[in-house]
């Protein structure tokens, strides 16, 4: 059973979505680098059931303009996307779930999280997590460099790096 889909362009207060199917409203959100189109032919399986609300979180997909978004700001759009009902999460979207339900407990009517935590909680863990990803990115880099051939290739790649381990991404 196919079931229509209304898409949603990004607004200054809204997400990018996908909505379709009737009934009681939930919200799925996706995690790190992916999109509303992750759930496949699950979303088709959940629409039968349910209205379904399928954002691009910011930054992601048809959200980008959002991408400076902090996860406050986010939450508030992600409220305002989905509306009333139930939010699923996973892993990142999780968290952007989770921190929804603290700000608008008006909004978010039960909750359901996979994959997800509610982060790093000290100023250490923050610092440390960053310099591991740091070294990852080089490490990246570097195997890029090193199994290329193309190196005209790799200038956005290396620029995108150098610009997220300075700050100025």
């Amino acid at each position: 059973v196919s079931t229509e889909v209304t898409t949603l362009d990004a607004t200054p207060s809204t997400l990018a979505a996908s909505v379709r199917g009737t009934g009681a409203p939930v919200t799925v959100v996706h995690g790190f680098a992916q999109t509303r189109d992750c759930l496949g032919p699950l979303a088709e399986v959940l629409a039968a059931r349910c209205r379904l609300v399928t954002p691009d979180a910011p930054g992601h997909g048809g959200s980008s303009r959002h991408a400076h978004a902090d996860l406050e700001r986010g939450a508030q759009l992600l409220a305002d996307t989905g509306g009333p009902g139930v939010y699923v999460g996973y892993s990142m979207g999780g968290r952007l779930c989770l921190r929804t339900a603290l700000d608008r407990p008006d909004v978010v009517r039960a909750l359901v999280l996979i994959g997800a935590t509610a982060g790093l909680g000290s100023h250490e863990e923050r610092a440390e997590r960053r310099r591991a990803d740091e070294l990852e990115s080089v490490q990246e880099v570097a195997r890029a460099v090193l199994t290329t051939r193309d190196l005209d290739a790799l200038l956005p790649l290396v620029a995108r790096r150098a610009r997220r381990l300075t700050g100025a991404e």
